[in-house]
């Protein structure tokens, strides 16, 4: 989805451009393509919205949704009037249309990328592989490389607290048990 996104941005400057030197054919055919991606784009952030566990991030999804669909219909639709017409009320509106149409798909690739589910997962992920590192460290015997993974794995562990800590996550998902325990296992092993 970030791709096609950011390929529709890429279209949408195109599209600008060649109205700005007057090339309505090459406008004509860009808006064409434009068309045709927005609509994997929102079939996809459509899936995203389907597949979000999280209330807030499905809300949203749907309103980024709902001002793709909006900003860049009217981006869309000002592209006709500005085409041929040298009026400059005309330009400026389809150029505040673009810039919206921009910000709209900006605020849909933050809302599909932020997950904080998945941040969680990636921060515990993190956390476990460092675990195998210090423990691989500790069989060698290898006291630097023990200084090191006890750092990165403390620095993981962290990260993994603030991760779960997420507001949007609403409550807290570690217990304040839990937290002082991890927190005694890191001073702990920082000490090694």
């Amino acid at each position: 989805l970030d791709e096609r996104i950011q390929q529709e941005q890429k279209d949408l400057a195109e599209l600008e451009a060649a109205l700005q030197k007057g090339d309505n054919n090459a406008a004509v055919h860009i808006a064409k393509q434009l068309a045709d991606l927005q609509r994997l784009v929102l079939d996809d952030a459509r899936a995203a919205h389907a597949n979000a566990k999280d209330p807030l991030a499905k809300k949203q999804i749907a309103d980024a949704i709902e001002q793709v669909e909006r900003l860049v219909g009217a981006a869309l639709g000002s592209v006709k009037d500005a085409m041929g017409n040298k009026d400059p009320q005309a330009i400026k509106k389809m150029q505040q249309n673009m810039a919206g149409a921009h910000g709209a798909l900006d605020a849909l690739a933050v809302s599909v990328q932020h997950n904080p589910e998945s941040e969680l997962a990636a921060a515990l992920h993190d956390y476990i592989a460092l675990q195998g590192a210090l423990d691989a460290a500790i069989a060698s015997g290898d006291k630097a490389a023990i200084a090191k993974a006890s750092a990165a794995l403390h620095a993981a562990a962290a990260a993994f607290l603030e991760s779960a800590r997420d507001p949007q996550l609403g409550e807290d998902k570690v217990s304040k048990k839990n937290r002082e325990k991890n927190k005694k296992r890191a001073k702990k092993l920082a000490k090694m």
